[in-house]
């Protein structure tokens, strides 16, 4: 069996009568308009009932499998993927009331606890020798503060939400130092009563799986942390690329067998057996991204960090490099993996060049270079549909594609820029989302002494704001347009943000767009001032804490633009009220 496993969606459909019958069996949720809700995929722990469902559904596993009630086994009874955990009075009542350090809401570890206590305390009897076991992630990732777990509750540690760049024991990683805490206790508990412990891994980094990306030093590290913590196993999720996670993949498989061994010498001995007399040369360069990608410190996921931790002097003296190691290969198949090994380097290059552009608001060139990219994936996955992940194409498409082509489609022809809004904005905190309400968008709140924060150039981990996780951000831009282009059609551009963000322009709401990374278009021409002074306010909302680690507020370039005007005034227009307790909403 599974030994975490998402499983409270499953239930749902699979006990769809029960769960239509009793709806409360759903986990209550607030929308973003305020509203409470009865549904899935997330369940109502608290309510009795649930214990029916999952008694029935742990002895209908033993029946299908013919098990002896003594049959030893675990079941996993973890949540659904994601979050939209209850809100109702009885859960928040059992919960700790600790915030979750990684995503800014309610840590839920004590929910899980206390729910397989339960089934245990019902089931452990006839039952002796069952376990039960969830992943350790999302809000419930933690050590339980208010419930003793049953000794027989198993735990699987997924590291998902923690930076991908370094391993366990890295002190300039803020995240993996927080996660190897959580480790320790745990591993503390297992010692104390026998709880045992797995790991549920990942081979490349989320979100990416094009770049020159190490798990070298991560599983050089980590593999023999986790040993030495008591971990009794591992099964990890995995995505064909070798030509980017191909040797450490091929680390991680030695470690399994020998926790014992050093990284360096696994990696020599598999640039010698892969690339011959070139494997010195591919040998530097494993090492030279390893090395930057861990003392950089960055923490940001996707492609959010690697402008940052490479540049183009990198890309010239790698390529120098692969030209050493393929001249100094004896062999045809030695050489064709030194050709097929450079994928990374190239993609780097034309992601490097991308970014630039975008820097330069010449969304023209960057959609070029988008095409390079794609065009990159095509030509290695037609040499080796081994050498670069399936799912490379998918990033491509969902966090580059649209803000580029978008980009381009304003910028061009009939449209054009009139003016960029700044990397550097003057920047509100607020974590209340109650802005709107204390006039952050009007012109005439005083600004000249607020803090600055940049947006496209670098992320906020860069700048030290990875851990404001949840509620909005305000930029205010002031600005003024020429005389040339009085009562003309002005448009805004937003490229990209984590992950709402409402327009105002000279005070007056405009609308509202929703979604991670994707590009939204906004008409102004009612609100601007032409030929004077002009105050765009821009809210920038974290309504989903899980899109992407160590980003949050603008994230891709914006500006102003002319030309045709828009047909929509906004992707979403929603309203600006404030209602009081049994009022009603008027126009």
């Amino acid at each position: 069996m599974m030994i975490g496993g998402h499983v409270w969606g499953g239930l749902i459909r699979r006990y769809k009568k029960e769960f239509e019958k009793h709806p409360e069996m759903l986990a209550l949720v607030r929308d973003p308009e305020g509203t409470l809700k009865r549904k899935g995929p997330q369940i109502e722990t608290t309510n009795p009932h649930i214990l029916d469902i999952f008694e029935d559904y742990i002895k209908g596993i033993y029946q299908k499998h013919h098990w002896p009630k003594d049959k030893l086994c675990c079941i996993g009874i973890g949540p659904a993927d994601g979050l939209g955990f209850s809100q109702s009075p009885e859960t928040l009542a059992a919960i700790s009331g600790r915030i979750d350090s990684m995503i800014g809401d309610y840590d839920r570890t004590d929910t899980l606890i206390l729910l397989a206590n339960k089934i245990l305390e019902r089931m452990g009897k006839e039952y002796p020798n069952l376990h039960l076991g969830f992943y350790l992630y999302s809000v419930h990732g933690d050590f339980p503060m208010r419930y003793k777990p049953d000794p027989r509750i198993v735990i699987v540690l997924a590291d998902i939400e923690y930076s991908r760049f370094h391993s366990i024991v890295d002190k300039n990683s803020k995240t993996r130092t927080y996660y190897r805490h959580i480790l320790e206790q745990w591993a503390r508990l297992a010692r104390q009563q026998g709880n045992v412990i797995w790991f549920r891994g990942y081979n490349w980094n989320l979100a990416d799986n094009m770049l020159p990306y190490s798990k070298l030093r991560i599983w050089g590290n980590d593999m023999p942390y986790y040993h030495k913590m008591g971990v009794l196993g591992q099964y990890v999720e995995t995505a064909k690329g070798w030509a980017v996670t191909g040797v450490s993949d091929y680390l991680l498989a030695e470690l399994s067998w020998n926790v014992s061994q050093d990284w360096r010498d696994v990696l020599h001995r598999y640039c010698q057996k892969a690339f011959g007399k070139g494997g010195r040369y591919l040998e530097k360069y494993y090492k030279d991204i390893t090395e930057r990608q861990y003392k950089a410190g960055y923490e940001a996921g996707s492609y959010h960090s690697f402008g940052l931790i490479y540049d183009e002097h990198f890309v010239e003296k790698t390529k120098e490099l692969f030209d050493k190691a393929y001249a100094a290969a004896d062999s045809e198949i030695e050489k064709k993996r030194i050709i097929g090994f450079r994928q990374p380097i190239e993609s780097l290059e034309a992601f490097l060049k991308f970014r630039k552009a975008l820097l330069q608001y010449d969304f023209i060139s960057a959609r070029k270079y988008y095409e390079q990219m794609c065009k990159i994936y095509d030509k290695y996955y037609s040499m080796n549909s081994n050498l670069i992940g399936k799912q490379v194409k998918s990033y491509l498409n969902r966090f580059l594609k649209k803000m580029a082509y978008t980009g381009a489609k304003y910028s061009e022809g009939d449209y054009k820029i009139v003016y960029k809004i700044p990397d550097k904005l003057k920047t509100i905190f607020d974590p209340t989302i109650h802005g709107q309400e204390m006039a952050f968008q009007e012109p005439e709140i005083r600004d000249s002494d607020f803090i600055e924060t940049r947006t496209i150039s670098t992320n906020w981990d860069a700048q030290g704001l990875s851990f404001y996780r949840k509620g909005a951000i305000w930029y205010r831009v002031h600005f003024f347009l020429p005389d040339s282009l009085t009562n003309k059609p002005i448009g805004l551009f937003v490229g990209g943000v984590d992950d709402e963000i409402r327009v105002w322009i000279n005070g007056k709401y405009i609308g509202f767009g929703r979604g991670f990374s994707e590009p939204f278009v906004f008409d102004l021409t009612d609100g601007i001032l032409y030929g004077k002074k002009n105050l765009l306010a821009l809210q920038v909302i974290r309504r989903c804490p899980i899109n992407e680690l160590g980003t949050g507020g603008i994230i891709y370039p914006c500006y102003l633009f002319t030309g045709p005007r828009l047909k929509v005034k906004a992707p979403r227009i929603g309203k600006m009220h404030r209602i009081l307790p049994g009022g009603s909403l008027g126009d």
